[in-house]
């Protein structure tokens, strides 16, 4: 185990129980419509934040395009649909995929992650 695979498996357990000792006070604490706001905010921000960090992981190992092409009707589909379409390849048990999160990912790469798993389920249907 490398010394960056030991930090995430403690980072990972010291946010796993500050989690549980956050949502025990929770359950003792009086709420009201404003501290439910504030926790809405800090909540969103923390998102945020975590998902700048994803991207910025994630561009400096971009996705390779298969022939550098992403298909029109693939460019075409919104991130809903792109994602709706990754869910029902991953759902398929012959396919594996090593990248299965797409939040933290830009439309493109989704686009272009998509346009790879495509390739990939096109040349497994060849004879």
């Amino acid at each position: 185990m490398t010394k960056n695979e030991k930090f995430e498996r403690d980072l990972r357990r010291f946010e796993a129980v500050q989690v549980a000792l956050a949502k025990e006070d929770a359950k003792h604490m009086p709420t009201t419509p404003e501290i439910e706001r504030d926790v809405e905010v800090l909540y969103a921000a923390g998102r945020s934040r975590l998902a700048e960090i994803r991207y910025a992981e994630n561009a400096r190992f971009r996705l390779k395009i298969v022939n550098n092409e992403i298909r029109p009707e693939v460019i075409a589909m919104s991130r809903v649909e792109a994602d709706a379409q990754l869910a029902a390849i991953r759902a398929r048990p012959e396919f594996q995929q090593a990248h299965r999160e797409g939040e933290s990912l830009s439309d493109r790469d989704v686009r272009a992650m998509l346009e790879d798993a495509l390739r990939v389920l096109e040349k497994k249907d060849e004879p």
